[in-house]
């Protein structure tokens, strides 16, 4: 599976400045996203949701065909139009944060490229969020496929 850079969106933090700005042009580029990877406080802070069902299926009216609702330290919750999936948190030390959404997003692409399924995704992607967490940077503690 080809995954174009145009079809899926990773948010970051938005703070309160610029809120609805941040939300117009959010809103916007959801409806030429295929996958979209928000954390449950970005949402609640965005549109004052909180229930994860709620959540994915106001995603998925916006446009993205699967949601990836990153839960922190409870995991992730997985969604398409079909099928949802709890992904439970990989136990591990915490070090360093930095870089886990990213690399969590990223195992995430990388199986859903090589045809996995999403629960199986959302499983190498929490793996990976956890290895990351466990050292220092954002990009060293990352394992590598090979």
């Amino acid at each position: 599976m080809n995954i174009n850079a145009r079809h899926y969106v990773v948010f970051g933090a938005t703070g309160n400045t610029g809120q609805e700005l941040a939300k117009k042009t959010i809103f916007a580029a959801l409806l030429n996203t295929d996958i979209v990877f928000p954390s449950i406080d970005e949402v609640t802070l965005l549109t004052d949701l909180t229930d994860k069902d709620e959540i994915v299926d106001f995603f998925l009216t916006k446009g993205p065909h699967t949601v990836v609702l990153k839960l922190g330290a409870q995991g992730a919750y997985i969604a398409d139009a079909h099928q949802r999936h709890i992904i439970p948190p990989v136990t591990t030390t915490p070090v360093d944060s930095t870089g886990a959404g990213d690399a969590f997003a990223g195992a995430f692409l990388a199986a859903y490229s090589q045809g996995l399924n999403l629960a199986d995704c959302g499983a190498r992607a929490a793996y990976v969020a956890a290895v990351t967490i466990s050292g220092y940077g954002a990009i060293d503690p990352i394992p590598r496929l090979g």
